[in-house]
């Protein structure tokens, strides 16, 4: 399997970055259910304040800036999975983290729907039930 899945053709079809996440981790907690896999989601924003209290977005390390949206562990693989929307593109700090992943072995994908997933996973022709 190649160290980075390409983006296919797709209809133009617009698909929100909070649909795909909602797609990709039910997914993932089904086979992580299963026992397939396991994995976590990054999130790099730290939020201060709340309730009464003003909410600030404190500026993230930079040594988070640009992990991938979620880390995948399975078997002896690691999967980073950078989720986007139909219309959006990798910034170029996910850029460099990609190319610092890669080269540590990682394998990383943009994913857009499930069959990025399926294809960053190598699950292509997978059954999901229990």
């Amino acid at each position: 399997m190649p160290d980075s899945v390409k983006h296919r053709t797709r209809k133009a079809v617009k698909v929100s970055e909070a649909s795909v996440l909602r797609a990709v981790t039910e997914f993932l907690d089904h086979l992580a259910n299963m026992g397939r896999l396991m994995f976590f989601r990054h999130h790099p924003v730290r939020i201060v304040g709340g309730g009464d209290a003003p909410i600030i977005f404190t500026k993230v390390p930079e040594r988070q800036r640009g992990v991938a949206d979620i880390i995948i562990v399975m078997g002896s693989a690691v999967y980073g999975a950078e989720l986007k929307g139909s219309d959006k593109d990798q910034s170029d700090d996910q850029r460099r983290w990609q190319a610092a992943f890669v080269k540590q072995g990682g394998r990383y994908a943009v994913v857009r729907d499930i069959d990025d997933l399926l294809l960053l996973l190598g699950l292509t022709g997978i059954r999901v039930e229990g």
